[in-house]
């Protein structure tokens, strides 16, 4: 069994200026490892990775984080140089900068 690293406790955020909560009551738990949030744009997935690594608080409920979590932001115009490289490499230099 994987050791679980993030947890949600009954979280609900809401953005200032909308009526509705974007997240009500939510509890997942991600385990150890590589994590995909997938989802339609606008749906919540760069919130939930910045409430994920504490770059936003809940509105209610409560975050545990057992490691440091990074939170990199997406450009997918464009694609950084090396990316392809590293994520092939299998050297411990890259394994540190993956499980980050």
């Amino acid at each position: 069994m994987r050791k679980l690293f993030l947890n949600f406790h009954h979280v609900t955020f809401k953005y200032g200026s909308f009526p509705d909560p974007l997240f009500k009551d939510i509890s997942p738990h991600f385990s150890s490892g590589w994590s995909g949030v997938v989802g339609a744009n606008g749906t919540g997935k760069t919130t939930l990775l910045m409430l994920a690594t504490g770059l936003l608080k809940p509105d209610e409920g409560h975050i545990d984080l057992f490691q440091n979590n990074l939170y990199c932001p997406q450009r997918t115009d464009c694609i950084p140089d090396g990316l392809k490289e590293l994520c092939l490499l299998n050297t411990k230099s890259a394994s540190i900068i993956k499980t980050k």
